[in-house]
């Protein structure tokens, strides 16, 4: 990633195709949170799209060539509303579980900061998704090729949204 947000027009960079797709996920999710309690069904399938999406906006910022700091910032922050939200709303229909919502709350958060101020502002990269890792482990949960990252939140997606069912 190279530094586009400073190269470019002031809005341009709001209109890039993976960031009208997070856009469409905060959408989604908002309906998702507020169809959960009466319609679980399709609150379940809003969120699940949004997950879908965050895929897709990734692939869209490198086929467009449109990897951007913007872009990086808005897809981690889209990515911790979601599951901020949802463990919300768990907490809201197991309140005896609440401790352990909120604790993977502040764990999520956390550890994004964590990571992303790690990669971005330290090894200057141009994504979270793009820096090389000292960690085999992390290497192997952030590569292309592995798919676990994305095994790895739908794993834990599928868990919190089959909670709801419950």
């Amino acid at each position: 990633m190279d530094n586009r947000d400073d190269n470019m027009g002031q809005y341009e960079v709001l209109t890039f195709v993976p960031n009208v797709i997070d856009y469409v996920r905060i959408v989604l999710l908002l309906v998702a949170y507020y169809q959960m309690p009466g319609d679980p069904v399709t609150g379940s399938l809003c969120y699940f799209s949004n997950v879908i999406l965050d895929e897709v906006n990734g692939y869209a910022a490198r086929l467009f060539n449109q990897c951007t700091r913007f872009g990086s910032q808005l897809d981690i922050l889209v990515d911790l509303v979601g599951t901020c939200g949802l463990l919300t709303v768990l907490c809201m229909l197991y309140p005896r579980w609440a401790m352990v919502f909120q604790v993977s709350t502040a764990l999520d958060i956390s550890s994004h900061w964590m990571h992303f101020y790690s990669t971005i502002s330290l090894m200057k990269s141009a994504t979270h998704k793009m820096a090389n890792f000292a960690s085999p482990l992390l290497n192997l949960y952030y590569s292309n090729s592995g798919h676990s990252r994305e095994s790895v939140c739908m794993q834990y997606s599928s868990t919190c949204v089959s909670l709801w069912h419950c």
